[in-house]
């Protein structure tokens, strides 16, 4: 290899080195913005996630206070003048999930229902609680809601007189048509219809006893 071919080789050499090196430049400042981007998008997501764990927060607690309230109207009107609440109590738990159980307290006291003769508490808890929770698991619900038995525990009496007018009123309140089975006569005589159904070893016979004559929707009407 002569003079001349040797610097011909040293400058394709170069030139080779000099597109190379351009091409990873090229490269590393794709990689750059990529990675700008990337960490503008994750700054983003942060914040965004800042917003919604806030937003979360600030619907529970309404959530929250909204059941907590009703709840405990729902007892007081039973159980007047004892001091009844409900709440549901949540836990952040080391993982960042949040756990939540239900109480009872009694005077400001965690007040465990299994010290309640027979369990009318719970009867009145879990009666209120039926609309709030069908509500939220059901997108549309429809307004209608079956019962069996629905206080059976009060063992019925002024409890249980006005457990039926706490049930009414509900049904009242929310639009909500329901069909109750009752033995008990504080909720069979609060019903807008009453049906006695009887088994005669084949079928079931069931006859209308209140009102008397063919059955007239009873209409209510929505607020504005």
């Amino acid at each position: 290899m002569d003079d001349k071919e040797f610097i011909d080789y040293l400058d394709n050499w170069s030139t080779t080195l000099i597109a190379n090196r351009d091409a990873v430049l090229n490269n590393v400042n794709r990689a750059a913005q990529r990675l700008a981007k990337i960490r503008a998008l994750k700054e983003s997501l942060e914040e965004a996630k800042i917003i919604i764990d806030g937003e979360i927060l600030s619907i529970q607690k309404t959530l929250k206070e909204d059941i907590d309230t009703l709840v405990t109207i729902a007892i007081n009107v039973v159980y007047e003048g004892r001091g009844l609440s409900f709440a549901f109590i949540f836990d952040k738990q080391p993982s960042g999930a949040s756990t939540y159980r239900p109480v009872i307290l009694e005077n400001g006291e965690e007040f465990d229902p299994k010290d309640e003769q027979c369990g009318g508490v719970l009867d009145v808890i879990s009666y209120a609680l039926r609309p709030i929770l069908h509500s939220l698991e059901v997108s549309n619900p429809r307004p209608f809601m079956w019962s069996d038995e629905p206080f059976k525990f009060l063992g019925g009496g002024i409890l249980g007189r006005k457990a039926a007018d706490m049930r009414k009123r509900i049904n009242e309140e929310l639009f909500i048509q329901e069909v109750v089975i009752a033995h008990d006569e504080e909720t069979i005589f609060t019903a807008d219809y009453i049906y006695h159904v009887t088994h005669d070893g084949k079928r079931s016979n069931v006859k209308r006893v209140f009102p008397a004559g063919a059955p007239q929707p009873i209409k209510r009407i929505r607020p504005m």
